[in-house]
């Protein structure tokens, strides 16, 4: 996910049409997705009951996906002072795969939720196009193709993605209403900015920031993980508002800033900006990793003992044999719990415990300490390990797309 404001085009970009090449290339890029889309229907359509509606609407949101394409190929520029490029190259290829996804997810709005492996589809649809909004990025600036399009595609296929993806999670249940705002937040900005440009007012750039596209990516991979049938609302509620509070409250922040209601150089705001880190960034996660050890402590003889409960939760999600199974989920929390209370790689460790954690929440609920264990390990994926860790070595990862190098930048 990247920022919310749409790539801005200059006076040559707007006057040069795209050339025969290209539209070429893209002419057979939406016949191709909307054949795909038929015959994807036609294969395992009927055998995993998908809603009769989905190839309509999925072909529906791809037209729309693929117009909005042809409309932007202008800004395939590579070299902003250069011509627009002959082909789509690499990056925006996987893009465009990534919007064929997004529309075969959209497909499935207006429906209930899926028996059977057809349950995972949805989830897996939006789980690639996380891992393709990663990558294509990263293939952009390896062959040297970035250009305004690819941005602009980009913020059209997040605030798709979260939108469908959003919703689909409210109305398997799986999430309260309220967070259909997230779906609209992106929507809102750009409501927003539109509104103020026909007003005659002021938009101001929005400032660098290290957090707005790690906190982003963090929000769409827990979306994906709303898609998951084998979860329940009652935990993903608790999940959803510990991503989703920072993720509002950035958009809140951001909208400020562009409507020229709050200035990121003002020295006040630089001062309570730096408070705010030193709490958030510094000192809570301290707190967090000593209840990830008071958690660990607690839990894993539970684990390592295979607890009758557990076992029969762990085996109901056909986790076989469900006994080896808890004695593995002891071992990994003991260690990451260990990592994190160290500060030692705490972020990678906050990853790799959402696997045993979340997979038992699943199979036996929340209670007390599981409660603790989710909020404290996802509050530690989020901020870091805080003060006195000992090595992390995420804090680039997150400020840096793939194939970037830099240190991270202030918010």
């Amino acid at each position: 996910m990247t920022q919310h404001l749409p790539a801005q085009r200059g006076q040559t970009e707007v006057d040069q049409a795209a050339p025969a090449g290209l539209r070429r290339q893209w002419l057979s890029l939406g016949v191709a997705g909307l054949a795909l889309l038929a015959a994807a229907h036609r294969w395992w359509g009927p055998a995993a009951a998908v809603p009769a509606h989905w190839p309509w609407l999925a072909g529906s949101v791809w037209l729309y996906l693929w117009w909005f394409t042809g409309r932007n190929l202008r800004l395939h520029r590579p070299d902003p002072a250069g011509p627009v490029a002959e082909r789509l190259g690499p990056g925006n290829l996987l893009t465009m795969a990534r919007g064929w996804l997004i529309a075969a997810l959209a497909g499935c709005l207006l429906a209930p939720p899926a028996d059977g492996l057809a349950a995972w589809l949805p989830m897996a649809w939006y789980t690639l196009a996380d891992v393709f909004d990663y990558f294509d990025g990263y293939l952009a600036r390896k062959s040297r193709q970035q250009s305004a399009l690819g941005e602009a595609l980009d913020l059209e296929l997040d605030a798709l993605g979260v939108f469908a993806a959003v919703n689909l999670a409210i109305g398997y249940g799986r999430l309260p209403a309220i967070f259909l705002t997230v779906g609209l937040a992106r929507y809102a900005f750009a409501v927003l900015i539109w509104i103020r440009q026909r007003a005659g007012l002021r938009v101001q750039p929005l400032s660098p920031s290290g957090l707005r596209r790690p906190l982003a990516g963090l929000t769409m991979g827990f979306i994906s993980v709303t898609l998951w049938p084998i979860f329940d609302r009652p935990e993903l509620a608790l999940a959803g508002w510990i991503f989703f509070t920072p993720f509002m409250a950035g958009f809140v922040r951001d909208a400020l800033v562009v409507s020229d209601s709050l200035d990121p150089r003002s020295a006040a705001y630089l001062r309570w900006r730096s408070r705010l880190r030193k709490i958030v960034l510094r000192l809570m996660p301290v707190i967090l990793r000593l209840a990830i050890a008071g958690f660990a402590l607690a839990q894993a003889p539970r684990y390592l003992a295979g607890s009758p409960e557990l076992v029969r939760g762990l085996g109901s999600l056909g986790l076989v044999p469900a006994p080896a199974v808890s004695t593995f989920f002891g071992g990994l929390v003991v260690l990451t719990g260990t990592a994190m209370l160290l500060g030692y790689a705490a972020r990678f460790a906050a990853f790799v415990m959402l696997f045993p954690l979340g997979l038992t929440i699943a199979a036996v609920g929340l209670d007390p300490w599981r409660t603790i264990g989710l909020t404290a390990t996802l509050g530690i994926l989020i901020a870091g390990s805080g003060r006195y860790s000992i090595w992390s070595p995420s804090e680039k990862l997150f400020a840096n797309r793939a194939g970037e190098h830099g240190q991270p930048r202030s918010t």
